[in-house]
C-alpha cells in the first residue's frame, strides 16, 4: 500500500520576495499570500526578511457531498467554523453554499504524524515530507517519478486526483520549472473539467509563468481557453 501524507513544507525567502511573489509560485494564486502570511505569522503587505524560513501550507482537496456547505467543511478539517471565510478566500470564492461534487482546496499548515503515522510514511519513501523538507533534488527526483502517475490520471479522467497529486507536488520544494510547468497545465485541465474556473484560471498563469506556451485554439478545449483568457 502506498501512503499519502500532505504535510507542510518549507521554503526560504529570497532577495526582493513579497508574500504574493511567493502565494503565486508555491500555492498557484497572489491572492493566497494572505493564507500564506497567516501561516506564517506575518502580515502580506510586509514583505518576508531575505533568509527568512517560510512554512507553506499542505493542501487538501475535498469532495464537497450533500448536504455540506464551506461551514461545516471549516469545522471539519479546521476545527473552527470561523475560519470559513479562509476557505472562501483560498479558493476565489464567495458565500457558504457548496455543490456536491465541488472541489473545495483545504490548507492545512499544523499537521502532526503520530510515531506510528511517520513510520509509515518512511515504508512509502515520504520521510521528508513527513518533516516538512527535503533537499531540491529529493523534491524533483520524487517530482520526475509522480509526472507519469500525474499525467496519466489527466488522460484517464481521474480529476480529483490530478487535484490531489498535483498540488501535493507543488509542496514538495523547488521543483525545475518544467516540472512546475507539466503540473499547472493538468492543474488547469482537472479545474476546468471539474468547472472550478477561477481555480483553472490562476493555474494557467502560473503555468505561463513556468514557461507554458500560449494555447493554439484549434486542439485546445474552448473551455480550457476559455479559462486562460480571463
Amino acid at each position: 500500500m502506498r501512503l499519502e501524507i500532505p504535510a507542510p513544507t518549507f521554503i526560504r525567502a529570497g532577495r526582493g520576495d513579497t508574500w504574493p511573489d511567493l502565494a503565486l509560485l508555491w500555492l498557484g494564486h497572489k491572492d493566497r499570500a494572505a493564507t500564506l502570511a497567516r501561516a506564517n505569522d506575518a502580515v502580506p503587505w510586509v514583505p518576508p526578511a531575505e533568509g527568512r524560513e517560510i512554512i507553506v501550507p499542505a493542501v487538501i482537496a475535498h469532495i464537497a457531498g450533500e448536504n455540506e456547505d464551506i461551514v461545516s467543511i471549516a469545522k471539519r478539517y479546521l476545527t473552527e467554523t470561523k475560519k470559513a471565510w479562509e476557505l472562501n478566500v483560498y479558493n476565489l470564492r464567495e458565500g457558504t453554499e457548496v455543490k456536491p461534487g465541488e472541489i473545495v482546496l483545504v490548507p492545512i499548515v499544523d499537521l502532526q504524524l503520530s510515531e506510528k503515522g511517520k513510520e509509515e510514511a518512511r515504508r512509502a519513501g515520504l520521510a521528508a515530507l513527513s518533516e516538512g523538507g527535503g533537499t531540491s533534488f529529493q523534491a524533483q527526483k520524487r517530482a520526475e517519478g509522480e509526472l507519469p502517475l500525474l499525467l496519466a490520471d489527466v488522460r484517464g479522467g481521474r480529476y480529483v486526483d490530478v487535484i490531489t497529486r498535483g498540488n501535493t507536488l507543488l509542496t514538495l520544494g523547488d521543483l525545475a520549472k518544467p516540472q512546475l510547468a507539466s503540473i499547472y497545465r493538468a492543474l488547469v485541465e482537472a479545474y476546468v473539467a471539474l468547472d472550478a474556473y477561477g481555480a483553472a484560471s490562476a493555474a494557467c498563469k502560473a503555468w505561463k509563468l513556468q514557461g507554458g506556451s500560449n494555447l493554439e485554439p484549434r486542439w485546445t478545449s474552448p473551455k480550457i481557453v476559455s479559462a486562460c483568457s480571463r
